[in-house]
């Protein structure tokens, strides 16, 4: 989590902006770093929640490792000075007011499939959502309240399969019936944009092996004004469809096709002939959304190259200076679901 905030930072720098003034993700601070610490222990202590994700090996799925902070002035008195890696966490604001589905708040799990590394090709969808089974309270911190994670759901005794997981159809659907959007494309447009913004501040990292693939699970929220904000990415995201017909299908396209379309490039590049922006679809009608070709990148970078400063850019955001940080030797663990 501290090297997704340091990459982003780093990567959106180089457009002469700061990742915190693209407004899409809630203000977050590495606990290790003596400069972001002081200045979240430097918020005033006004009721503000924030959620507190810890680093450590192991912990970071499943909802292991996380907490809610509703009083920083005891936080702060029990942790003491801020010093360089003292404390393990990254401090993430609470969404205040979130959008909610029925009452309850919910988290979109989206998927980037890096079908290709040398040259990169990357393809987005937009998953599923996961939906808390508790009526929303703003002020509690306990975890079946504020976390929507699957796991953390199926310990209630009132879970069901079918509650706690919506297709993106079904939340589309949803979101227009209650009349908080027509067409709702806006959506699903921020979701593309803001994966490939995580997918290039993290390119560097990745081995390029000829005919390697992965799968990445990003995770992210909106709150009750359709603001869509990324929360965290994870490197071997869960597949398991849970009994859901729609989710066995959701999988069963994704799979299949991560499949054809990574033999395409790599055994038959004669035949790979696909635009940014382009889909490919399964036989249940869930696809891939091409968002990188790096061959096209470099044939025409000003058409497809990505700068977050001009794409991504809300008016109103805020832009707090960022410490020059350059860490990035850790990775997420991986997740399910």
């Amino acid at each position: 989590k501290k090297t997704q905030l340091a990459t982003l930072r780093n990567h959106v720098r180089k457009f002469k902006c700061t990742f915190e003034s693209l407004n899409i993700q809630p203000r977050s601070y590495d606990l290790n770093k003596p400069t972001d610490c002081k200045k979240f222990f430097a918020h005033p202590d006004t009721g503000k929640m924030w959620v507190l994700k810890s680093c450590k090996s192991g912990e970071g799925s499943k909802g292991a490792g996380i907490s809610v902070l509703d009083n920083l002035i005891k936080t702060r008195n029990e942790w003491g000075d801020c010093e360089a890696n003292a404390f393990n966490y990254v401090a993430q604001e609470y969404i205040e007011h979130p959008l909610l589905l029925k009452g309850r708040k919910f988290d979109m799990r989206a998927y980037l499939f890096v079908a290709s590394t040398n040259p990169y090709v990357v393809y987005f969808n937009p998953g599923y959502i996961r939906r808390s089974l508790a009526l929303y309270k703003p002020s509690s911190t306990e975890k079946n309240d504020v976390l929507t994670n699957y796991h953390v759901q199926m310990n209630r005794e009132d879970f069901k399969a079918e509650d706690a997981m919506w297709s993106f159809p079904q939340f589309i659907e949803y979101l227009q019936e209650e009349g908080l959007c027509e067409a709702c494309g806006d959506i699903e447009l921020a979701l593309a944009k803001i994966s490939r913004l995580v997918f290039d501040a993290g390119r560097e990292y990745y081995k390029r092996f000829p005919g390697s693939f992965q799968i990445v699970g990003l995770d992210f929220m909106m709150d009750a004004y359709l603001n869509v904000y990324f929360i965290e990415g994870n490197v071997s995201p869960g597949l398991g469809a849970h009994k859901l017909k729609w989710k066995t299908q959701l999988m069963d396209d994704l799979v299949t096709l991560m499949y054809k379309q990574t033999t395409l490039i790599h055994e038959r590049p004669d035949e790979y002939d696909m635009r940014i922006g382009e889909r490919v679809f399964g036989p249940y009608g869930n696809y891939w959304e091409l968002v990188v070709h790096e061959q096209h990148e470099k044939c025409n970078k000003k058409e497809y190259g990505f700068n977050p400063c001009k794409e991504l850019k809300n008016e109103g955001s805020f832009d707090e200076p960022e410490p020059t940080t350059d860490d990035t030797d850790d990775t997420d663990d991986g997740d399910e679901d």
